[in-house]
C-alpha cells in the first residue's frame, strides 16, 4: 500500500521571506499527520552583477539567513522526535570566504 508522503513526494508553495507563508506551510506539514524526520534548507538568493549597496545585502540577509531560520524555527517541533531527525542547510559556493576581495 503506497503511503502519501513516504513513497510519494509531496509539495507545497512556500515563501520564506513570508511569515504568513511559513506559518502555513507549518500547519499544513502538521495537518498531514506524518512524523517529520528531515528538514533540507535549500533555498538561496543572489543578485546578478556587479551592483551591491545596503537594499541588496538587506534582501539577501532576508532570504538566506532570516528566511532558513524562520522555517526551521516553524518546522522545528514537528521533527521527528529521537536521534535521527535532521536539518541539513544547504548553500552556494557564493558564500566561500575566497569569493571576497582582499579588502575584505
Amino acid at each position: 500500500m503506497e503511503k502519501e508522503g513516504l513513497d510519494k513526494p509531496l509539495f507545497h508553495t512556500l515563501d520564506i521571506t513570508s511569515e504568513t507563508s511559513v506559518s502555513a506551510f507549518s500547519k499544513w506539514l502538521s495537518e498531514l499527520g506524518h512524523p517529520v524526520s528531515a528538514l533540507v534548507n535549500n533555498a538561496g538568493f543572489a543578485f546578478k552583477g556587479s551592483t551591491f549597496g545596503a537594499d541588496e545585502a538587506q534582501t539577501t540577509i532576508d532570504v538566506n539567513l532570516s528566511g532558513t531560520k524562520r522555517v526551521t524555527d516553524a518546522v522545528l517541533p514537528l521533527l521527528k522526535s529521537g536521534s535521527d531527525a535532521r536539518i541539513v542547510n544547504l548553500c552556494s559556493q557564493a558564500g566561500q570566504l575566497k569569493q571576497l576581495s582582499g579588502e575584505l
